[in-house]
Formats: C-alpha cells, sequence, structure tokens
C-alpha cells in the first residue's frame, strides 16, 4: 500500500492526475469499489417530490401550496439523505433565488 501512495503522489506532484496508477498495476487486484449509492438517493428524493405532489393534491391545497409542499418535501429528502453535503447542491437554485 506504501509503494501505490508513493506513486500517486509522486505522480500528482508532475502534475499527472489522469494517470495516477498504472493500468497494469496488480497492487488492486481483488479490492472491490466500494458502493455508490448516490442514484439510489437521488431516486429517493424524487419520489419524495412526487409523494409530496400527491399528499399535497389528496389534501386539496391550493397550487401554489402544492408546489410548494412538493418542492418542501424533495428538499427535507434531500438533507435527510446527503446531509452536510446537501447544503452546496442547493447553491444551483441561486440565481432563480436571487440575493448577492
Amino acid at each position: 500500500m506504501t509503494r501505490i501512495l508513493v506513486t500517486v503522489a509522486e505522480r500528482y506532484a508532475e502534475g499527472k492526475v489522469g494517470e495516477l496508477l498504472d493500468h497494469d498495476d496488480d497492487a488492486l487486484k481483488g479490492v472491490d469499489p466500494a458502493p455508490d449509492y448516490e442514484p439510489l438517493r437521488i431516486g429517493l428524493i424524487f419520489a419524495a417530490g412526487v409523494l409530496g405532489a400527491i399528499a399535497a393534491s389528496a389534501l386539496d391545497l391550493p397550487d401554489l401550496a402544492q408546489t410548494l409542499f412538493a418542492a418542501g418535501s424533495a428538499i427535507v429528502a434531500l438533507f435527510i439523505l446527503f446531509k452536510k453535503a446537501a447544503r452546496p447542491m442547493l447553491d444551483a437554485f441561486g440565481p432563480f433565488l436571487g440575493g448577492p
């Protein structure tokens, strides 16, 4: 593992970010990558928004309240599933919300 870390550090210092490890390196053979749950989380956030919209229409709320309820459901799910990483995701809505 030390050899791999030194190789990565040297190549990163040289600016070879695209090739930090050799493609034929057997040092990482048999190591499984960590599972990626982000697509599942995004799907759950979408489902929370849809369920929020269904619940809002079942409650017979006005149109604006239905929209806000659905969006709020998705945003709450976003914060529950992504925790601290959710805040930078909301920065994408900055141009729509205004401000400095």
